[in-house]
């Protein structure tokens, strides 16, 4: 096996995780906008203002950490020239190395 089918390899195995992940967290998204509806209609001005935010922000911060995965795993799923650099670094001669 050569260190690029390697890297694939590794890659691809790393990209189907955070696939798994990621529709993992879809799974929630239905639960989430239950309670941002649930929160938009309190009667209580304070209570429902504070609660109203809250689960609004979670649901945002609940959706991009979706895109997040998603972007990543088909980032590492493509397996360009940038993600072989990122997993084999270029090979240099390492400081106290035999013959520097």
């Amino acid at each position: 096996m050569t260190k690029r089918e390697a890297v694939m390899l590794a890659s691809r195995a790393l990209a189907l995780y955070l696939i798994c992940w990621g529709v993992s967290e879809v799974i929630f998204v239905p639960q989430l906008a239950l309670d941002l509806h649930r929160h938009w209609h309190r009667t209580s001005v304070l209570l429902s203002d504070y609660l109203w935010t809250y689960y609004r922000v979670r649901m945002v911060f609940h959706l991009i950490r979706i895109l997040a995965l998603f972007a990543a795993a088909g980032w590492l799923w493509k397996c360009g020239k940038t993600v072989q650099r990122f997993f084999l670094p270029s090979e240099q001669a390492e400081p106290g190395a035999a013959g520097t």
